[in-house]
């Protein structure tokens, strides 16, 4: 356990020999609430690519039983699906998770359920983060910054500064709730999981609708909307340990068949295993 407040020389050699290499690891940073320095906590993670970890906050039972259920196997992920304008829907599943007492340990988004799912992964409850969503979406004349629709249909540069200004310089691995964002890679015709780097530009990279936004380029690299290849992240929560798996599927409009149903379970745009739940959202 590491208090980031202390010198780092003292924890590096230590960690990196007291255990053989077969022994898993975990750094787990224990921080005061009002705690906000992290470049000091990505400045150690730089140190230990390899090594998973978590951030736990004194005097925060919901920290401390994230990590129990980590170190055991039984941590709870949420898949948050793409959808549109329709993303505000998973607000009203976050806030019956928490009217239920339903911890999520991991949580996962593509496209708006990579901006709820980043919220959310900040700590932040659904009474913090309806008025943000209303100040983007509404306050904000996001659609407005029209340029000629060779690439999109907007420019994008005001989208961007308003993601940026949304989640700041806040990092994925800082997180106290381990976030991963989806996009697809053009340049590598591959999907790009985002687990760590800054949050804002994840985001902007998972939300970049094919021929609305232009793509967000990142190191000599295109990144558009990551519903082109997986609408319904689960998978890369199973990978990452998740011991019951909720997925929320923003579907479309009407009912579905079960043949449909089993399809979209089992086709290229929901990889992996099948969650442990499915939640569907038809919004008439």
């Amino acid at each position: 356990m590491i208090d980031p407040i202390l010198p780092f020389s003292s924890y590096s050699e230590e960690i990196n020999s007291m255990l053989p290499e077969t022994i898993q690891k975990e750094l787990v940073f224990l921080i005061d609430s009002d705690f906000m320095d992290w470049k000091k906590i990505e400045s150690i993670l730089k140190k230990f690519p390899s090594i998973s970890h978590s951030i736990v906050r004194r005097r925060l039972d919901v920290d401390f039983g994230r990590l129990s259920r980590r170190l055991t196997g039984k941590s709870i992920g949420v898949a948050l699906s793409g959808g549109g304008a329709k993303g505000f829907a998973h607000l009203g599943l976050l806030k019956c998770f928490e009217e239920n007492e339903i911890p999520v340990d991991m949580i996962s988004g593509t496209s708006a359920g990579a901006i709820m799912g980043g919220l959310f992964a900040m700590g932040l409850d659904s009474s913090d983060i309806l008025p943000l969503i209303r100040n983007f979406w509404l306050d904000r004349n996001l659609l407005g910054d029209f340029t000629f629709p060779f690439v999109s249909l907007v420019r994008g540069k005001r989208y961007s500064q308003a993601i940026h200004e949304f989640f700041k310089d806040r990092s994925i691995e800082t997180l106290p709730i381990p976030f991963y964002a989806i996009a697809c890679n053009l340049t590598k015709a591959e999907r790009k999981v985002f687990d760590r780097g800054l949050l804002w530009k994840a985001v902007r990279s998972s939300t970049s609708i094919p021929g609305i936004f232009p793509p967000f380029a990142e190191r000599g690299e295109l990144f558009v909307d990551g519903g082109l290849l997986d609408n319904l992240p689960g998978s890369i929560l199973k990978e990452r340990g998740a011991g019951i798996l909720i997925s929320v599927d923003l579907g479309g409009g009407g009912q579905i068949d079960k043949d449909e149903m089993y399809h979209n379970l089992l086709g290229p745009h929901y990889l992996g295993e099948a969650p442990s739940f499915l939640i569907f959202y038809f919004i008439i």
